[in-house]
């Protein structure tokens, strides 16, 4: 049965993969560097988007949890190829379902870095942090996983922009997170290679974009 919610998605049998019906509402999005991908990028459906690539999957099985479960499977030019639909027609399903099921956030890093820390210690660096001159938030989903892709499902960065009153300093960290910044005057910025924000927590294979947007 077709059950997927925003917290859980049933298994899906083998043999139900290749029906679109019974697929498209478990198709999602996910972002990757395209040159750390090759040559298996070629075998899949995607979508450009400036120098980062948008490939979709099939979500098999997922269970939100403190821990969760994610089975998917890429979606191949050849399974695709019998569904009889445009790139841009997957790319709107699969942008509407990734945010239903995965969530979009958006979070201060002063709240998350806060939130790593003892009890004791907070009070201690959330003077020094909410004092920094430059405020950074992150955008993910709810499992902080693959959440990268909600630069191009999600309306967060334009929410973030109403919100802020400025245009949004969008900084591609990894697969995983998008780092948003107010845009401000270019003497204010302190962020001297996209590389230096890459190296900080994630390895290079999971860096979606050395690029300020």
């Amino acid at each position: 049965s077709n059950c997927v919610t925003g917290v859980q998605t049933c298994a899906l049998p083998i043999w139900d993969l290749t029906s679109f019906d019974k697929v498209k509402d478990r198709i999602v999005c996910r972002l990757v560097n395209p040159k750390r991908c090759k040559p298996a990028i070629d075998q899949l459906v995607h979508k450009g988007f400036l120098d980062m690539t948008m490939t979709f999957r099939i979500i098999v099985s997922f269970e939100e949890a403190e821990e969760s479960t994610l089975i998917s499977m890429p979606i191949s030019n050849m399974l695709f190829s019998e569904w009889g639909i445009t790139v841009d027609q997957l790319y709107e399903i699969a942008a509407k379902n990734t945010v239903r099921i995965f969530g979009a956030e958006t979070l201060s890093m002063t709240d998350i870095l806060l939130s790593q820390m003892a009890p004791e210690e907070r009070e201690i660096f959330r003077q020094i942090l909410d004092d920094a001159p430059l405020k950074q938030y992150v955008l993910s989903n709810r499992t902080r996983t693959y959440g990268a892709a909600l630069m191009f499902c999600s309306d967060e960065i334009k929410k973030c922009a109403e919100a802020w009153g400025s245009d949004v300093l969008i900084l591609p960290s990894s697969v995983h997170e998008v780092i948003l910044l107010p845009m401000i005057t270019p003497d204010q910025v302190n962020i001297n290679d996209p590389d230096e924000v890459n190296a900080m927590g994630d390895y290079e294979e999971k860096s979606v974009n050395n690029n300020l947007l």
